[in-house]
């Protein structure tokens, strides 16, 4: 399943947009579902808006399975590298 991020938000600059997003994917990847997700026509991400969409989802399954199941697409440099980092540090906090 795809789900196109400014489909669902207007922008991508709270905490709350990226609430939107987690609640789309959680019951997906819960479910093992492949999601792809699109950042097509955003250029840039705030850490708050990642630490709610994505980072947020740990707290209800295994990182393995959210790396797994959730490919990102469509995005630029500082976003890929902002999601690295986050998720980089959450799994340095785990363990």
């Amino acid at each position: 399943m795809e789900i196109k991020v400014l489909d669902h938000v207007r922008q991508t600059s709270t905490y709350s947009d990226g609430q939107v997003i987690h609640d789309l994917l959680l019951p997906l990847l819960k479910q093992g579902q492949d999601v792809s997700l699109s950042f097509a026509g955003v250029n840039a991400l705030p850490s708050a808006f990642v630490n709610s969409a994505l980072v947020q989802l740990v707290q209800h399954l295994p990182i393995t399975d959210i790396k797994e199941h959730l490919q990102i697409h469509d995005s630029t440099r500082q976003i890929n590298q902002l999601i690295k980092e986050r998720f980089a540090f959450v799994e340095e906090k785990m363990h």
